[in-house]
C-alpha cells in the first residue's frame, strides 16, 4: 500500500487531480485532469472513497477550494490513475532546451493562489 495526499482541483470545466507521495524518495507523478464530474467520481468510487466524502470533495472543489484528502491506495490503482510513463511536454514556449511548459490541457488560465485548501476528511485504512 501506498500513502500519500491526493488534492483535487475545478479549472474552468476540468478536474485537475494529483497525487503526492508521503515517501520522500518516491518520483512525482503527473497531474491528470477530467473533463467531467462522473469520470472524477467513477474514480474516487473506485479508490475506496465511500459517498459521503465524495460528496463533500465536489462540493469542495465546485465552490473553488482545492480538496485535500489522505489515502492508501495500491501501486496498481496509483499506475491505473496515473500513468507515469508519459514523458514531459517541451513545446515552443519553452526558455530553453530543457525547461519545460505546461501542457495544452493544463490548468494555466485559472489562479489559485491564496486560497485556503478545505479538506475533504476521507481516508483509506
Amino acid at each position: 500500500m501506498e500513502e500519500g495526499i491526493l488534492s483535487i482541483l475545478r479549472c474552468g470545466g476540468t478536474y485537475q487531480v494529483r497525487y503526492a507521495s508521503t515517501n520522500p524518495y518516491a518520483l512525482d507523478l503527473p497531474p491528470v485532469y477530467y473533463p467531467d464530474t462522473d469520470m472524477l467520481v467513477a474514480v474516487l468510487h473506485g479508490w475506496g472513497i465511500d459517498a459521503w466524502s465524495i460528496h463533500q470533495i465536489m462540493t469542495t472543489v465546485q465552490n473553488g477550494h482545492v480538496a485535500v484528502l489522505p489515502v492508501h491506495v495500491t501501486v496498481a490503482q496509483l499506475h491505473a490513475t496515473f500513468p507515469s510513463h508519459r514523458a514531459p511536454w517541451v513545446g515552443l514556449g519553452a526558455t530553453d532546451a530543457g525547461a519545460q511548459t505546461s501542457p495544452p490541457n493544463e490548468c494555466t488560465r485559472c489562479s489559485h493562489r491564496g486560497m485556503s485548501a478545505a479538506p475533504a476528511r476521507a481516508a483509506l485504512y
